[in-house]
């Protein structure tokens, strides 16, 4: 099965809005980027105040957000000294903490990010939600941290239109997220492997395990299935069966803006029985059809 192409690099940086006051938040700038396995980084064309080079570190003067969606690499500050990164993990960069990032050269990595400003986030820094000791995080659902995310970048690259309510919510249920964490202790049991092991089948790009029923996705992998989905729900926040649909509609978002391949066929590759009930799931999902969805990428 081929590699799905990644979504395109890009990064912008926004004024504030005074639409934004209301709402506590304001996101200020956004972007992802891929650097290969050997490539230069941190790739140019940030602003002065943003691009850094790793003899020096940087200080920023805004919370950011940063995702490390593949790859890893390691990140450094005084407060935490020096710590590996791997997928799924959030770097919460504060205002003021010196701080470094980059992926292993032999390995590289794809990292998306949101720039967030407003007394929302200042609070929850004083109040210590949000702290330098916590810089590096494993949220409890990184999916949904994925996922909205992905919900911003595609509001922001929107243009001026952009409602600040909409962004607002966003950038809120992103920081909420944030707040929730992994439980070390809980990562340990069992159960905890399967459905490590689950998410990966169900994003991945082998469609036999991806399009796995929860039955038999919990009899692959040795659990029982009341007890896997109840805990699957748990950890996840959804059902197996809604997270794979989620997984699918992802991955056709990537397949509609990097391929020329019509909406039949992606919603033959990825298993939807007609094109009339992978555009209904597409549009439930994300509020406009493929074809809309392709035409305003």
């Amino acid at each position: 099965m081929p590699h799905l192409s990644p979504l395109p690099d890009f990064s912008r940086y926004l004024p504030v809005a005074t639409a934004a006051e209301p709402w506590g938040v304001a996101v200020t700038g956004g972007g992802r980027f891929r650097a290969a396995a050997g490539e230069r980084y941190p790739s140019r064309g940030h602003p002065d105040d943003h691009y850094f080079e790793w003899t020096s570190g940087r200080v920023l003067g805004a919370l950011q957000v940063v995702m490390i969606a593949e790859g890893s690499g390691e990140f450094e500050s005084r407060v935490t000294g020096t710590q590996p990164l791997e997928a799924g993990q959030v770097m919460v960069l504060l205002p003021g903490m010196w701080h470094r990032y980059r992926p292993l050269a032999r390995k590289g990595w794809t990292e998306k990010w949101v720039e967030l400003g407003g007394q929302v986030p200042a609070a929850l820094q004083s109040r210590g939600v949000l702290d330098t000791a916590g810089a590096v995080r494993l949220p409890a659902r990184p999916q949904e941290c994925e996922r909205l995310l992905d919900e911003i970048h595609a509001l922001i690259q929107r243009g001026p239109e952009v409602q600040a309510g909409r962004l607002a919510g966003a950038a809120l249920t992103l920081l909420a997220e944030l707040g929730d964490q992994m439980d070390a202790a809980e990562q340990e049991r069992p159960v905890d492997g399967a459905i490590n092991q689950a998410q990966r089948w169900l994003e991945g790009d082998d469609l036999e395990l991806a399009l796995l029923a929860g039955p038999e996705l919990a009899r692959r992998l040795g659990v029982g299935y009341s007890y896997f989905r109840r805990e699957f729900r748990r950890r996840t926040g959804v059902s197996p069966q809604q997270y794979q649909l989620r997984a699918r509609l992802q991955r056709a978002q990537r397949l509609l803006g990097a391929t020329e391949r019509s909406i039949k066929e992606i919603g033959d590759r990825l298993g939807f029985s007609s094109p009339y009930h992978f555009s209904a799931a597409f549009k439930a999902q994300y509020g406009v059809s493929p074809r809309e969805w392709r035409k305003r990428g």
